[in-house]
């Protein structure tokens, strides 16, 4: 699963990036779309990198779209100490 899972966001990188190239050769670039499409391209070699170095791929097909990751882990607040 994890290997589908990295080829698919490893697609994925290379569709933005081509779109942030495309951007970047317009004659008026719009320059909030391109920081927006770079940092959806950094968040998925992000999760490119956790899947390498968890080895088990725990990524939600919806984190795909951008949608943001929820820890699997509580966080124990103050009070809960």
């Amino acid at each position: 699963m994890s290997g589908r899972l990295y080829r698919a966001l490893s697609q994925l990188h290379q569709q933005v990036q081509e779109k942030i190239e495309v951007a970047e050769r317009s004659p008026a670039p719009d320059w909030v779309r391109i920081s927006e499409l770079k940092r959806r391209k950094l968040s998925i070699k992000d999760k490119m990198k956790r899947i390498l170095e968890d080895g088990r791929g725990a990524l939600s097909p919806r984190s795909l779209t951008g949608a943001v990751r929820r820890p699997s882990q509580r966080i124990p607040l103050s009070g809960d100490i």
